[in-house]
């Protein structure tokens, strides 16, 4: 097959532009001086973009990035937490249970690892596993349709900061995941799988997400809930826009003086909105030390920032 024949087939597959393959393999001929190596170079390098098995072109709209977390280490703290405050007979049970040792150490309670036996069961768990999410709007048909959703890095390359905007679109390979438990099936999110492959590309399309701020309904402050998921509109008190060295603080009250909210955005993230702006907030409900509610932001909306909105 002739090169200007492999270079279109390969954009055609890849959904990269034929213009920037080109000028790839131009480059790369230059270096090497031989059609076939740079060919077969160029490929490699794109090669990656081609959909496989159940990663897809997703088209994401970005509204939040999360730091990095290990899942494991989480888990540790969860159970240092609950062995402290426990009783000597709760302690016995977790003991008995195999959660942790007679020192409280945490066990490695994975009997199987990948269908192989896991030779440190039993063991103090000392594994970690990474993840980190991306929070969106993603669509399969260039936003004609789209729908709230997690974007998640496992492994490694969840330690990696992606080179993504908010309020920005995207395209990138992705795998939708099904939810795998009853507590799954009720998120208000679909999810999707990230891979090594899953390079964020940017495109011109946006979505209409002025027009879609009507499918997104605020909680009000009475019905609110410690640990549930959900969406708050909030607007920002004067000098309320702070920072520590893990998060933004922003100062917050709903429809009264009276009903004061905290919002903890990720210092991953950044700020598009001012003080006194309304904005819609997604994230966790839970209890700050002054007992008054508070929110982990997974994701936001500047609603008075008109770059944004149109």
């Amino acid at each position: 097959m002739k090169v200007d024949e492999r270079i279109k087939k390969l954009s055609e597959r890849t959904e990269i532009p034929e213009e920037e393959i080109r000028k790839t393999f131009k480059n790369l001929l230059e270096i090497y001086k031989d059609e076939k190596i740079a060919l077969k170079k160029t490929v490699a390098k794109y090669i990656r973009f081609i959909p496989r098995g159940k990663m897809k072109w997703t088209q994401v709209w970005i509204i939040g990035i999360r730091p990095a977390m290990d899942l494991f280490e989480l888990y540790r703290i969860s159970v240092r937490r609950r062995w402290e405050m426990a009783s000597e007979e709760e302690r016995q049970k977790m003991i008995e249970k195999g959660i942790v040792d007679e020192s409280g150490t945490v066990l490695d309670y994975r009997k199987t690892i990948f269908n192989n036996p896991n030779i440190n069961y039993g063991a103090p768990l000392t594994a970690s596993h990474w993840v980190r999410d991306i929070w969106c709007f993603a669509s399969r048909d260039d936003f004609k349709t789209m729908s709230l959703s997690r974007l998640r890095y496992e492994g490694e390359i969840a330690k990696e900061v992606p080179e993504i905007d908010l309020f920005k679109s995207y395209k990138v390979l992705a795998s939708r995941r099904e939810p795998k438990n009853e507590q799954e099936k009720m998120y208000p999110f679909a999810m999707y799988r990230l891979g090594k492959s899953s390079e964020f590309i940017p495109i011109s399309i946006k979505p209409a997400i002025k027009d879609y701020l009507g499918y997104l309904s605020s909680a009000t402050y009475d019905s609110l809930e410690v640990g549930e998921i959900t969406w708050i509109e909030a607007t920002v008190i004067e000098g309320g826009i702070r920072e520590t060295d893990r998060f933004f603080l922003i100062d917050t009250f709903m429809d009264s003086e009276e009903e004061r909210l905290q919002i903890f955005i990720p210092k991953t993230n950044q700020i598009y909105f001012k003080e006194t702006e309304s904005i819609l907030v997604f994230g966790k409900v839970f209890s700050n030390t002054n007992d008054r509610y508070a929110i982990d932001c997974y994701g936001y909306i500047p609603l008075e920032n008109n770059e944004v909105l149109l």
